[in-house]
């Protein structure tokens, strides 16, 4: 584990943790063999462009193509993530209405270029995730 991350390293030691204390629980082992102590990870804080740097990316991303400048718009102005946007079909747009209905997220990582991202179908957002904007 040691090329990983302190919030990589967390998750797995977090499982770890929760299935020693299982496998005590279920007589499998008698006691805890180890402490598991998780490790310190740094807040990180996003940044996020000031009003007149999303202007000129919306503009550039305008002059650009229709697609890229959806794609800005999307999460700029309705604040869809990446995978969001992959998972978008167009049941989930109401014109009538001007609403979105953002249900379904798709990771982006696993495809190889932006035609699949788009074919590919998204895997359920939970129900309490689920939003309309």
């Amino acid at each position: 584990m040691g090329t990983k991350g302190a919030k990589t390293a967390n998750n797995i030691l977090t499982v770890l943790n929760v299935l020693l204390k299982k496998a005590v629980d279920w007589d499998v082992i008698d006691r805890m063999p180890c402490s598991v102590t998780l490790l310190p990870v740094p807040k990180t804080s996003m940044s996020f462009y000031d009003f007149d740097e999303y202007e000129r990316l919306v503009a550039a991303a305008s002059s650009l193509d229709a697609t890229a400048h959806l794609i800005v718009l999307l999460g700029g102005e309705a604040g869809l993530r990446c995978g969001e946007m992959i998972a978008l079909e167009w049941r989930d747009v109401d014109l009538a209405k001007r609403q979105l209905c953002v249900q379904r997220s798709d990771s982006p990582w696993p495809c190889r270029s932006l035609e699949t991202f788009w074919r590919r179908g998204g895997s359920p957002k939970r129900r309490s995730m689920a939003r309309t904007t």
